[in-house]
């Protein structure tokens, strides 16, 4: 397990990893649900790539050796459960942390996978703000110090982001308006004759008494 030290130099300014980043093959055919995994996994942690149906999943698989595999359920060409099967029966890969996602009425389905031996799943749709440090936990029971650095950086990328948009919505301070100098003239005279009234009141009260 790394220490505090060694997590921390792995991070780098605003939550980005030092080094390689994860690669994530995503497996999805809505562009709704690609965008929220583009703006919920951060580019400096996460390298992602992404296909749309199981035949270009097993072909990048192969070619690019991602170190996780989001997997759909319900695919075109070829279904998440098929693609599930040649990665973990015919290539025998017990060492790529591959996660379902599914609809929210087809959570049965995921028992049927967790025999074929997946990390977790994802109940679709997802919060953008937790789906990072979500998928890196199921990633950690696989490689867990690599793991828990990303998850650190992650919730640093967050904290970024989120005093980033605080400030954008808090209004500048505007700096006080500065007096006319027409508005200082009057007041300068209306503090002449002020002073003037009062000397010639002075001056009427000393002639009452003499």
């Amino acid at each position: 397990m790394l220490s505090k030290d060694e997590i921390d130099a792995l991070i780098g300014p605003g939550g980005n990893f030092i080094g390689d980043k994860i690669k994530i093959l995503i497996v999805e055919d809505s562009p709704n649900i690609n965008l929220l995994y583009h703006r919920g996994l951060p580019d400096g942690i996460f390298e992602k790539r992404f296909v749309a149906n199981g035949h270009d999943a097993l072909v990048s698989y192969n070619e690019w050796q991602p170190d996780i595999i989001i997997l759909d359920i319900m695919l075109p060409v070829m279904t998440g459960y098929s693609v599930l099967k040649e990665i973990r029966g015919k290539f025998h890969d017990m060492s790529t942390t591959i996660i379902m996602s599914t609809s929210l009425n087809k959570k049965e389905d995921v028992t049927l996978m967790m025999k074929q031996g997946i990390q977790g799943y994802i109940v679709k749709p997802f919060s953008v703000r937790e789906i990072g440090e979500r998928i890196l936990r199921y990633y950690e029971k696989i490689d867990h110090d690599r793991a828990s650095a990303a998850i650190i950086a992650c919730q640093r990328y967050l904290e970024e982001m989120a005093r980033a948009a605080f400030k954008s919505e808090t209004p500048a301070k505007e700096p006080p308006l500065k007096e006319p100098v027409e508005k200082k003239e009057e007041k300068a005279e209306e503090k002449k004759e002020e002073d003037q009234n009062a000397s010639d009141k002075k001056e009427s009260a000393g002639e009452k008494k003499e």
